[in-house]
């Protein structure tokens, strides 16, 4: 009987082939991590996707209110912090100052109420937990409030990466969010900058020098 190759017994060849075939590199040399994923994503857009290939290609590129540290603790990622009202009901982040997009425009509350409102609750997968909200406020450039119908437990948890990527309003409002030609151009705030994408073979980032969401510097280029 032949032996039954796994996805992950493949994965850890290559990995072990790359370690033991390449050579040390120096310290004035871009540092550079290349990965597989199982299939040509069909966009990079996590704010409407939960394709795993969508979502490991276009992630980097991309910032979200709060992020899950390694210690499984929720803090903030686009939020410098955020507060939950003790009836549940109210939600408010203060956002980084000084933030800009990948194209130069400057972020503000107005992309996170844009982006929340009127893609992520509508057309992520896993948007139920969004559900409950009754209202996206921006009072201002760096405060966002959410109002809830009722309290939700999973919400904060909900604006995370995974289903709470927050996309540009200056590019997508008006746009198709699940056909523009944008979906393969991903322009974010995130640690990693777009570069190229070549069919079936290529989806190249680079480290940004954006520090403004500190919890999540790019160390690679």
């Amino acid at each position: 009987m032949r032996p039954l190759i796994t996805r992950r017994h493949a994965l850890a060849g290559l990995v072990v082939t790359s370690l033991a075939g390449g050579r040390a590199a120096r310290a004035d040399e871009p540092k550079r991590l290349i990965g597989v994923i199982e299939e040509d994503p069909p966009f990079f857009n996590p704010a409407v996707s939960s394709g795993i290939s969508s979502f490991v290609a276009g992630a980097p590129c991309y910032s979200a209110l709060t992020r899950l540290s390694l210690d499984g603790k929720i803090g903030g990622d686009l939020a410098e912090s955020f507060e939950i009202s003790p009836d549940g009901l109210t939600y408010t982040f203060k956002l980084r100052p000084n933030i800009v997009w990948h194209d130069g425009h400057a972020f503000s509350a107005e992309d996170v109420k844009f982006s929340l409102g009127q893609v992520n609750s509508k057309l992520h997968p896993y948007h139920g937990a969004m559900n409950a909200i009754a209202a996206f406020e921006a009072p201002d450039a760096n405060t966002f409030i959410l109002r809830l119908k009722h309290p939700q437990a999973s919400l904060i948890s909900t604006l995370g990466n995974f289903s709470g990527c927050i996309l540009p309003r200056h590019i997508w409002e008006g746009k198709d969010a699940a056909r523009d030609p944008h979906n393969k151009q991903p322009i974010g705030t995130g640690p990693f900058k777009f570069v190229e994408y070549v069919r079936a073979t290529i989806f190249s980032t680079n480290g940004t020098t954006n520090t403004s969401c500190p919890t999540r510097r790019a160390s690679t280029s």
